[in-house]
């Protein structure tokens, strides 16, 4: 059964509404991953066309992944990146996901290390007070 407000009237259109839907999810997961790992509730872009570009940039990387799925597992820097993602040896699409939002909150606390001029001295001495 298939409950659409789209008109449906017959089963090719049927099935293309139903193919539609499937992708609903994956969608959603994107969407989760944005606000969950990429901080997006607290995004402080304010301009459209770079919204849209990072959200272009997270469903490409998505599709990539989805299509190429059997190359990329034996790719060792998505072994690596999954890895760091908490893969424990498994590639998907999901600890690649997560290995990326690592790797770009290392990237930006080094920007902040870089713009303060911070030592790894001076870093660990933050981390011992955050403790």
């Amino acid at each position: 059964m298939l409950i659409t407000n789209k008109v449906v009237n017959s089963d090719h259109m049927a099935l293309h509404v139903y193919h539609q839907y499937l992708k609903r999810s994956k969608i959603e997961g994107v969407f989760k991953f944005l606000k969950d790992e990429l901080g997006w509730e607290q995004f402080q872009v304010r301009d459209f066309l770079a919204i849209k570009h990072l959200i272009l940039l997270c469903y490409f990387v998505g599709a990539y992944f989805y299509e190429r799925e059997a190359e990329l597992t034996h790719n060792e820097y998505m072994i690596l990146i999954c890895k760091l993602g908490g893969g424990k040896g498994k590639i998907t699409r999901h600890f690649f996901l997560k290995g990326l939002a690592l790797l770009a909150h290392y990237l930006l606390a080094e920007q902040f290390f870089k713009e303060h001029n911070l030592t790894p001295d001076e870093f660990r001495a933050l981390l011992q007070q955050t403790e």
